[in-house]
């Protein structure tokens, strides 16, 4: 065999083992120049895309809508209502749980953005949500971002749910708070838009539930939602509390049928301008409610992955692969 007939040989070789190791991948793995692989949200969704052609991956935003407040008489409790969704109600004190320089009457002037703010981290160091900018003290600060320098050397395969948690626990990004001091910096723009994970089961059963808390907060009381999916991708939807009651109360079960167990998956969860909540799984909405009486100028959304009691002692693991937040913008400046 010639010198050119035997590299001819190699190279068809090592291309064939390009492409099986190309059709072994798991959707959304990215090869690392030096070696190793992380998770890319968008990778993952050429990939799915590849393989479920009728899935739309990127659920199209609603025509935004701009409100101006009424002019008409509000009712005895000073709520403010058109047609059948609350558009004003009075807060519990002036500055409740709104951003320190801002009242809620401000807020009843929002212009729900036609610029959706896109804010991700897949942990390898190129992140954009300011996970650090949130903390509300110095020495939180260092710590998070102390953490923050660590984080790419845990990814592996994603990044394991405890070091996941840990940032959830040392960041304010993904939770609400009681009073407007949260809201002092990082915060100039809110996540109610929607937000991302892409999660993975490594190890335990695949019946147990990972849960997707969300927390919808106004001035005079929270409405909350959980959806939990298993591996086998059926999923429930546990109580809805309005304004701290269940007079509102939800409850459904059913299956995504296009989860892919102990692969990588994608859960979105929206709320919209007229508080509309919707849950997609790999691009399919599973669900959607309204709650018509929280005024529909509320912006401030709390959204946390969080395991089932005792997972540890379970041996329940899922990774992290990317998260991200579709926010509204930042408020104009004042000239």
């Amino acid at each position: 065999m010639s010198v050119l007939s035997l590299r001819f040989a190699i190279l068809s070789l090592t291309l064939v083992c390009h492409q099986r190791i190309l059709a072994q991948r798991q959707p959304g793995m990215v090869e690392k120049s030096g070696g190793g692989a992380y998770f890319s949200a968008e990778q993952y969704k050429i990939d799915r895309m590849r393989t479920q052609p009728g899935v739309n991956a990127q659920p199209a935003y609603k025509p935004t809508y701009e409100f101006e407040k009424p002019s008409r008489e509000p009712h005895k409790d000073g709520s403010i209502w058109i047609g059948n969704f609350c558009r004003f109600r009075k807060p519990d004190d002036a500055q409740s749980r709104y951003h320190p320089t801002l009242s809620e009457w401000w807020y009843c002037y929002a212009k729900y953005p036609k610029d959706t703010t896109r804010l991700s981290d897949n942990f390898t160091g190129s992140g954009t949500i300011p996970w650090a900018a949130d903390v509300q003290n110095s020495e939180g600060k260092t710590k998070c971002q102390a953490f923050l320098q660590r984080m790419p050397g845990y990814v592996a395969d994603g990044l394991p749910f405890q070091y996941y948690d840990s940032l959830q626990r040392l960041s304010w990004f993904m939770n609400t708070c009681g009073s407007g001091d949260c809201y002092t910096e990082g915060r100039d723009h809110e996540f109610a838009r929607g937000i991302r994970y892409y999660v993975k089961r490594k190890e335990g059963s695949e019946n147990e539930y990972i849960k997707f808390a969300g927390q919808f907060v106004f001035s005079c009381g929270d409405d909350r939602v959980d959806f939990l999916i298993n591996d086998k991708g059926k999923f429930k939807i546990d109580v809805i509390y309005d304004n701290w009651k269940t007079n509102h109360e939800v409850v459904e079960t059913g299956r995504a049928d296009n989860w892919a167990s102990g692969e990588w998956n994608e859960v979105f969860i929206t709320k919209d301008a007229w508080n509309m909540v919707r849950f997609f799984v790999n691009g399919e909405q599973v669900y959607n409610y309204t709650i018509p009486d929280m005024p529909i100028a509320t912006r401030f959304t709390g959204l946390r992955l969080e395991m089932p009691y005792k997972w540890e002692s379970k041996g329940l693991k899922y990774n992290v692969g990317e998260v991200i937040v579709e926010s509204y913008p930042q408020w104009p400046k004042k000239n």
